[in-house]
């Protein structure tokens, strides 16, 4: 009876030979039991599967088990050819995390970003304002990084504590706001701030400028705007 899964070691780490015909709960049990009797694959870098291809969730299944074996997740679950370097694995892998990480987001956030857009198109209308001057950035803000424009800025990813983004417009976050956000810098006091989740160290909009009243403030964790009213800064659910 051919096996599940056969480990096999190279000079650039370990492979996973799958049985093209098992399924994932058979696969994992053969990895465990060979994993669990065996210290030699602790030190062992897993660097590809042959055989029989698996899906996102298997991989990740599979990653967790061996991490709780060795201590550490696999260099590469991918399909391994023997041709490619450890180089261009270590490149193969860095460019499916990112794939995989974006498709996760997209499927995440696609009806979040939808609603988003809607509210801004309504909020453009409402206020007569001049969109078509807008910059995208995709990617997280670190603290200590700043973005500066003069038109509206869209931020695909979070911005961290200690990092800036000062916009001429409008602020729209698809993530987690943090950080410093100034809206209508220029002075646009119908400039707004928008994020999935808004808990920033402080707002300002135009002249004004808004912190929250509790240091540890982690934000409600929902869709908010914050606009100027009365000449107050309020943060509204949307």
């Amino acid at each position: 009876m051919k096996r599940v899964i056969e480990i096999k070691g190279t000079a650039n780490g370990a492979i996973i030979k799958i049985n093209e015909e098992a399924n994932i709960e058979t696969i994992l049990t053969s990895l465990d039991e060979q994993l669990s009797n065996s210290n030699f694959y602790a030190n062992s870098q897993f660097i590809g599967t042959t055989g029989r291809f698996l899906t996102y969730a298997e991989k990740a299944r599979i990653d967790q088990l061996i991490f709780e074996k060795t201590g550490k997740c696999a260099a590469s679950l991918e399909q391994y050819n023997e041709k490619k370097t450890p180089q261009y694995i270590e490149q193969e892998m860095r460019e499916k995390i990112l794939a995989e990480y974006q498709q996760i987001l997209d499927e995440e956030f696609a009806p979040k970003i939808q609603e988003l857009e809607e509210k801004l198109a309504l909020e453009r209308e409402k206020n007569s304002q001049n969109t078509a001057n807008s910059m995208i950035h995709k990617g997280t803000l670190r603290s200590g990084t700043s973005i500066t424009y003069n038109g509206h800025v869209v931020i695909i990813g979070d911005i961290n504590a200690g990092a800036e983004v000062v916009a001429g417009g409008n602020i729209i976050c698809i993530g987690k706001a943090l950080g410093l956000v100034h809206a209508g810098s220029g002075g646009d006091e119908k400039a707004f701030v928008m994020s999935l989740h808004l808990a920033p160290t402080q707002i300002r909009i135009a002249r004004y400028v808004s912190g929250p009243a509790n240091k540890n403030y982690k934000g409600k964790g929902v869709p908010e705007i914050a606009k100027l009213i009365d000449e107050k800064i309020v943060l509204e659910e949307v």
